[in-house]
């Protein structure tokens, strides 16, 4: 009688999740957390960049900076960051969507891109349209080898539980093969 006490006990208690479970679910919940609070606080980024430009077109020639300092916490650096927010979201209607550091991921990823092709077009006399096509294809490219990296590592974590000696079934493990094989040849 003791014995199914015991056994009934340990199973009414709540086993805990292996630390390899949890780590990717904590993760994703601080994404999804990050991607939320960028979202919520982007229109306050660029309401604040409208204001500071039109401040600064009021003519504060040489006093710009001596302003920011003295009526906010801001430095000269992100004053101008949320002003490029707030002109490019207002003039450029496909960055209207983006989040301010969606905004900032971009900028980024163009000046990685800005000087490679700019001493390009230095050594080969190309046009700016050739280098921006250049740029265009190696973002493809970029992107291209991204998907192929998220294929493959969908793969090995699903092969890991499908494949047939481990436990799965070979039809399944066969689609599997299917599916990464077709996704690849659709990139």
């Amino acid at each position: 009688m003791t014995i199914a006490v015991a056994t009934q006990e340990t199973t009414n208690q709540a086993v805990a999740r292996p630390l390899k479970v949890l780590v990717p679910l904590i993760k994703q919940d601080i994404e999804e957390m990050q991607e939320i609070t960028d979202r919520a606080v982007s229109p306050f980024y660029l309401s604040i960049g409208e204001k500071l430009l039109e401040a600064k077109e009021q003519g504060m020639h040489g006093y710009w900076k001596i302003w920011l300092r003295d009526n906010f916490k801001l430095s000269t650096r992100t004053a101008e960051r949320y002003m490029n927010y707030a002109s490019q979201t207002k003039n450029d209607t496909t960055v209207s969507h983006l989040s301010y550091a969606e905004h900032l991921h971009n900028k980024k990823q163009q000046a990685k891109l800005k000087p490679k092709t700019e001493q390009a077009s230095a050594q080969n006399g190309t046009t700016t349209a050739q280098v921006e096509s250049e740029a265009a294809k190696l973002e493809k490219e970029a992107l291209r080898t991204i998907a192929i990296k998220i294929i493959d590592t969908g793969y090995k974590v699903l092969s890991k539980r499908m494949h047939p000696d481990v436990g799965g079934k070979a039809g399944d493990f066969n689609r599997l093969k299917t599916a990464e094989t077709q996704l690849k040849e659709l990139i």
